[in-house]
């Protein structure tokens, strides 16, 4: 069994899960929906700024980019249950190598 998430956790993984059910949804475009990608990658990545086995400061990088990629994207928090919070950071790994999008979208041609 997963120890109880800290509060500080909990307030990322909600943020995180607000942004993924935005990119599930189709609902991003462009910057936005790469800015939300590479938030979420960060967030699962093994490798941080500040590794998240140091005490508050390991959670603190990543709550600063999925922060700003909220407000950039104008998402909300999902509200998530402590199990919900367990697993999100697999759930968003899974959306992430199912998706085969290129990292950077292009503009769909007009035709005349």
């Amino acid at each position: 069994m997963k120890p109880t998430p800290t509060k500080l956790y909990q307030n990322i993984a909600e943020k995180a899960a607000g942004l993924l059910e935005q990119l599930e949804g189709q609902q991003l475009q462009g910057f936005p929906q790469q800015t939300a990608r590479f938030a979420l990658w960060y967030f699962t990545a093994p490798i941080d700024i500040f590794p998240d086995v140091i005490p508050f400061i390991g959670y603190l990088d990543d709550y600063c980019l999925i922060s700003t990629a909220q407000v950039l994207c104008n998402t909300t928090s999902k509200k998530l249950t402590p199990e919900e919070v367990s697993s999100i950071e697999d759930q968003i790994d899974s959306f992430l190598k199912s998706n085969n999008s290129p990292t950077v979208t292009e503009e769909p041609k007009q035709e005349n």
